[in-house]
């Protein structure tokens, strides 16, 4: 809990003020001889920002953050980092909040990384209010494939008993699913593959296809690929 403000109110004047949020009040009674003056003292405190979820996903050349927030009063701004293993962040961007988001309203956030690295990378915000108070959200994860390369299906025309793919930017032990389809969209088959550590994924067709054209998407974290034909020849 975090304390705003103390107000005073005096028998000789009264001094109102109104904070939006739940509040704590607290009176304390200060008396004695002589005047008879009495101070009454009220604090509120505010419960502080929820963050009700964070989600980040590859769009393109670019990663998408989105987050939703309750609870908002006195919050300034969102720093958002990035860290490549998840220990060591770096600030990337700043977006302005709301500022007050009162009776439990939630709001949403959305910020682009228009330059985010190829693989994985972690996210995660850093809220900041305006008496300096702050707080982390969770950290999310997300696998971005961009345009580093183009997914590679090979041999293609195939003999229909094996197929292997490659694109630079899969991250050894990503999984992959593979999804075959027939020339009237009937699915045949629907794999998945772990990523080596280099080179290829290799998938084995235990029974092979017969000589067409074929259908294949593959779809990993957050994110799918551009479907690809497939030729199988005799």
């Amino acid at each position: 809990m975090k304390n705003l403000s103390t107000f005073y109110f005096l028998r000789a004047g009264l001094m109102l003020a109104t904070v939006c949020g739940p509040l704590l009040l607290t009176a304390q009674y200060r008396g004695g001889s002589g005047d008879g003056s009495a101070a009454y003292v009220y604090s509120s405190s505010i419960a502080p920002l929820d963050f009700l979820d964070v989600s980040a996903a590859s769009e393109g050349d670019r990663v998408r953050l989105i987050w939703r927030t309750t609870n908002e009063v006195g919050t300034h701004y969102f720093d958002v980092q990035r860290s490549s293993d998840g220990q060591t962040f770096t600030k990337i961007g700043q977006l302005p909040a709301a500022g007050t988001s009162a009776g439990g309203i939630e709001l949403t956030y959305k910020f682009m990384d228009e330059t985010p690295p190829h693989g994985k990378s972690y996210y995660r915000l850093l809220s900041t209010d305006f008496d300096g108070s702050s707080r982390f959200s969770p950290v999310v994860s997300v696998i971005h494939a961009g345009s580093a390369g183009t997914l590679e299906m090979y041999p293609n025309p195939n003999a229909g008993d094996r197929i292997s793919f490659r694109l630079p930017s899969f991250v050894a032990g990503e999984r992959l699913e593979v999804d075959i389809f027939d020339a009237s969209r009937r699915q045949l088959l629907a794999h998945e593959l772990v990523y080596p550590d280099a080179g290829s994924a290799h998938l084995t067709v235990e029974r092979p296809l017969k000589p067409g054209s074929y259908l294949v998407k593959l779809r990993a974290a957050n994110r799918a690929l551009p479907a690809q034909l497939l030729i199988v020849t005799e």
